[in-house]
């Protein structure tokens, strides 16, 4: 599995502490884990290798349009797992980190990259007309 998200509604630590990654290789994985306060997820990645590159995050107000960092009032939406040894036994770089634009989410984060002048994102037209 090249990549996979799994958003479960709370539940996404039990299916991944059940997952046989013997029998399944993941590349990439891209997990739910707002307003989640165990550390379930985070205790079966590392003990199957996965490394955290990232989240994706969200606004609790969505009217307020602010860009995403710890000092703002974005909070985690997603976290973002790869799995080196995918990488490595297909000779492929692995990603350190997940690039910024993905903590900008859905139209409020449009809208502020039109505001201020930004280069958009190939998604922001398309966005932007059904907000």
């Amino acid at each position: 599995v090249d990549f996979w998200s799994l958003d479960i509604e709370g539940f996404e630590g039990r299916v991944l502490n059940s997952t046989d990654f013997r029998k399944v290789e993941v590349g990439v994985l891209l997990i739910e884990v707002a307003l989640q306060t165990d550390t379930l997820i985070q205790d079966v990645m590392a003990r199957e290798g996965f490394e955290h590159i990232g989240n994706t995050y969200y606004q609790k107000k969505a009217l307020q349009i602010e860009y995403a960092s710890p000092d703002r009032p974005w909070l985690v939406l997603d976290a973002v797992y790869v799995n080196p040894a995918y990488f490595k036994r297909r000779s492929l770089p692995l990603p350190k980190r997940i690039p910024e634009d993905t903590h900008l989410y859905d139209c409020a984060a449009a809208a502020t990259r039109k505001e201020l002048g930004l280069e958009p994102l190939g998604s922001d037209a398309a966005l932007l007309k059904t907000c």
